[in-house]
C-alpha cells in the first residue's frame, strides 16, 4: 500500500509504503518496479502503515503514520533529511494527512483528519517554534485530508466526506470553496503548464452507494490561484 511518492533529485521515487518510507524506480519496458528499504521507523508495527508525504523546499521528505485500523492515536509525522536520517517530529495524530508547505519553507501544515483540525507550525523560529492549532472544522463540513499550498501562501484542502476542496488565507479565513461531484475527495495538488489547474484525487473505499465518478481524479479550472512546481527528494 502506498500513501504518497515523490521523485529523487538522484532518479527514481522516495515513497511512503505500509511498511516504511522505500525508495523504487519505474522501468516501462519491463512493467514492474522493485522496492527498495531505505527508512523505518524502529516503533513501527504490522498494524501502522505510512499515510500522507511530501517534499520540503529544502528537500526533505515529509512523512506521516497512522494506524491502520483507526483505533489507536498513534500516528507521527517523520522527516527524512538527504542522508537518509528519520527524525520524528510531531504527534501523535489518529490520522496523519497533509502535510503542505508555504513556497519559502516557513510555514508547515499538518492535518489530523479524525479530529478535523489543521496545525502549522513556523519552522524558521527554530527551537522555539511550536505547532498550533490554525483552523478545526465542524462534523457537518467534512475530514480535512490532503492539501496543497499556492504561490501566494494559501491553503487547499480536500475535504473527506465533504465533497469539496476549500482554500484559506495564511490567517485561516474561508475564501474559496470548490463543490466536487464526489464524497470522498482525498488530495489536491496543483499543475499543468500554468501551475493553474488543481487535480483532486477521490476515494470510493467505504461508500455504501459508489458511482463510477467516484474514485476517479478530477480536473479544476481556477481563476487567481496558480500553484508551485513540486519539489524532489535531494537524497
Amino acid at each position: 500500500m502506498v500513501g504518497a511518492f515523490a521523485p529523487r533529485s538522484s532518479g527514481g521515487f522516495v515513497g511512503a509504503f505500509k511498511n516504511g518510507i522505500h525508495t523504487f524506480e519505474l522501468s516501462e519496458a519491463e512493467r514492474h518496479f522493485s522496492l527498495t528499504p531505505f527508512a523505518i521507523p524502529e516503533d513501527h508495527s504490522d498494524t501502522d502503515r505510512f499515510n500522507d508525504a511530501k517534499c520540503h523546499p529544502d528537500g526533505s521528505f515529509w512523512a506521516g503514520t497512522m494506524d491502520d485500523a483507526e483505533i489507536d492515536v498513534r500516528g507521527w509525522f517523520y522527516r527524512l533529511d538527504g542522508a537518509g536520517g528519520l527524525e520524528r517530529k510531531h504527534g501523535p495524530f489518529a490520522v496523519c494527512n497533509g502535510p503542505a508547505f508555504d513556497s519559502t519553507g516557513r510555514m508547515a501544515y499538518f492535518t489530523d483528519s479524525a479530529r478535523r483540525i489543521i496545525f502549522r507550525q513556523d519552522l524558521a523560529a527554530g527551537r522555539s517554534s511550536r505547532l498550533e492549532e490554525f483552523a478545526q472544522f465542524p462534523e457537518g463540513f467534512g475530514y480535512p485530508d490532503g492539501m496543497t499550498v499556492d504561490a501566494d501562501g494559501r491553503l487547499w484542502i480536500a475535504f473527506w466526506d465533504g465533497a469539496k476542496v476549500a482554500c484559506l488565507t495564511p490567517s485561516g479565513d474561508l475564501v474559496v470553496t470548490v463543490d466536487l461531484p464526489v464524497q470522498r475527495p482525498t488530495s489536491c495538488a496543483f499543475g499543468g503548464p500554468g501551475m493553474d489547474r488543481l487535480y483532486v484525487t477521490s476515494a470510493s473505499i467505504g461508500l455504501d452507494v459508489k458511482e463510477a465518478r467516484d474514485g476517479g481524479l478530477w480536473e479544476v479550472e481556477l481563476e487567481g490561484a496558480v500553484g508551485m512546481p513540486p519539489v524532489p527528494y535531494r537524497g
